[in-house]
């Protein structure tokens, strides 16, 4: 996205080397322990000599980290509308009644814990139109503004920038699990136009 080439990715989750796979077939994939792949063995793997690698990235999973939609963003972020509103909106979600009475009580940009005291987590929240989607942690997916349902696969992976033809591999839990593990791919793009602009491209060679 930032006009690098990835040589090699290292993941040690199978769901996760799959998806990998089906979207990356060109790029190599270590599936395994990174403690346990060498520095030679990553060097042939990403047939590289040593000195010739620009950037080295370790992404640990982030929702650990993340303040969850708390942090003021900087210049004009897109909202959950822009983002989903073109889809349909589709119908009710089959969940318990009281899961349903939480959503009507709820507003939006609230979780449905705070409506409902015993009812969903305080990091799964029904969206608010208008403004950007929270942090979407692994556990758990985020609600619709306005139907009762929890988001689809595709609103989820929109939601975290992924492009519309990225293919998610496995369960509805896998594919929740990997959208929450992830770095969204918008927010990896600007950490690597920075690198590449004001510190690649100012290196003498």
């Amino acid at each position: 996205m930032a006009g690098g080439k990835v040589r090699l990715a290292v993941e040690w989750d199978k769901n996760a080397v799959e998806t990998y796979r089906l979207n990356f077939p060109d790029t190599p994939i270590y599936h395994g322990d990174i403690a346990a792949l060498s520095v030679d063995e990553c060097c042939k793997l990403a047939d590289i000599e040593p000195g010739e690698l620009d950037i080295l990235d370790g992404s640990p999973p982030c929702q650990g980290f993340s303040t969850a939609g708390k942090r003021k963003a900087q210049g004009k972020p897109m909202t959950v509308q822009e983002v989903i509103g073109h889809l349909p909106l589709g119908q009710q979600g089959k969940h318990e009644p009281q899961v349903l009475e939480a959503w009507h009580k709820s507003k939006p940009g609230q979780s449905l814990r705070k409506a409902s005291r015993y009812v969903g987590s305080f990091q799964s929240c029904r969206l608010a139109p208008n403004k950007p989607s929270m942090t979407q942690i692994k556990s758990r997916r985020h609600w619709h503004y306005v139907v009762p349902r929890q988001l689809t696969d595709l609103e989820c992976s929109l939601v975290a920038s992924f492009p519309a033809t990225y293919r998610w591999v496995g369960t509805r839990q896998c594919i929740t699990n990997r959208i929450g593990n992830s770095v969204p791919p918008n927010f990896m793009r600007a950490i690597a136009e920075h690198i590449r602009d004001e510190i690649l491209a100012k290196v003498e060679v």
